[in-house]
């Protein structure tokens, strides 16, 4: 039976997420910082930890955690043979071997939960579009927005742009992405297609998390062109050559714990209580 978890690292939206399963009744413990002396017990006689989402090491270390930072490597040498482990992206190959021939562990990760994913891209798509309404002069209805990629985060991108009147275009390499998007309302090409777009449009929104854009795609974008690169590394637009080029680009990582860190910890929780029905 799971009971004792475990909140390690992370920022608001991990905290949050810790106090809404205490609110549900689970004995829920956070550790944070390498001087709590505790932290090794507690994460011994844990049923189940939390790595924080989206990623669960940056730089070989645990985000989050203060005072030097602590590897994934010592931190699940610790735990428990039964213990269930939640992890967003990040974890090194010598970590997955410690789970599979230490402790036997069982590794879960969010992104494979898909309401969990559903409903991240939501609150992803919601906070992209404020921050797009946030840097431009005029209302959206009045803005031609081009999206690149035609995933869950774009398409609930290209839905909230629809419902506010702006002018949108998606380019995707899949025929069936681009049959999508336009039955969701909006004009679709390939990639091969920007070129002859890219001096009409106001916005781009890219959620590719590849090179779409070099050096030449970008000089098909006007200078003061919003491009807003929504992806995770290794991204989609060149932000050297964008850099370079003094185009008008900005990058907007962690915009669900950013924009609406109590949506995104309740999503999480969600996430968290779906695996304990399922262990």
């Amino acid at each position: 039976m799971i009971q004792n978890l475990l909140v390690v690292g992370g920022d608001v939206r991990m905290e949050q997420t810790g106090h809404m399963l205490k609110q549900c009744g689970y004995d829920v413990d956070l550790i944070r910082d390498g001087t709590d002396e505790d932290w090794k017990v507690k994460m011994q006689r844990a049923d189940l930890c939390l790595l924080p989402y989206p990623y669960a090491v940056k730089d070989g270390k645990i985000p989050g955690w203060e005072h030097g930072g602590v590897a994934a490597e010592e931190l699940l040498s610790y735990a428990n043979s039964k213990c269930i482990v939640m992890t967003g992206n990040g974890l090194k190959s010598e970590c997955d071997g410690i789970a599979g021939d230490m402790n036997q562990l069982k590794i879960r990760k969010y992104s494979d939960d898909p309401l969990f994913v559903q409903r991240n891209a939501e609150i992803s798509a919601e906070a992209a579009v404020y921050e797009c309404m946030q840097r431009m002069p005029q209302m959206l209805n009045e803005v031609n927005v081009l999206v690149l990629g035609y995933g869950l985060f774009a398409r609930a991108i290209v839905w909230r742009l629809k419902a506010l009147g702006a002018r949108v275009w998606v380019a995707a390499r899949r025929e069936k992405s681009r049959l999508q998007a336009m039955g969701d309302g909006a004009q679709a090409v390939d990639f091969g297609g920007i070129a002859q777009l890219a001096p009409r449009m106001q916005v781009v929104m890219n959620t590719v998390p590849a090179i779409v854009l070099g050096k030449k795609e970008l000089s098909f974008f006007a200078d003061n062109t919003l491009l807003m690169e929504l992806a995770s590394p290794p991204y989609g637009i060149d932000l050297s050559a964008a850099v370079a080029m003094e185009k008008n680009v900005v990058v907007l990582p962690g915009l669900p714990s950013r924009y609406a860190p109590i949506s995104a910890a309740r999503a999480l929780k969600e996430a968290v209580l779906h695996q304990i029905q399922e262990a």
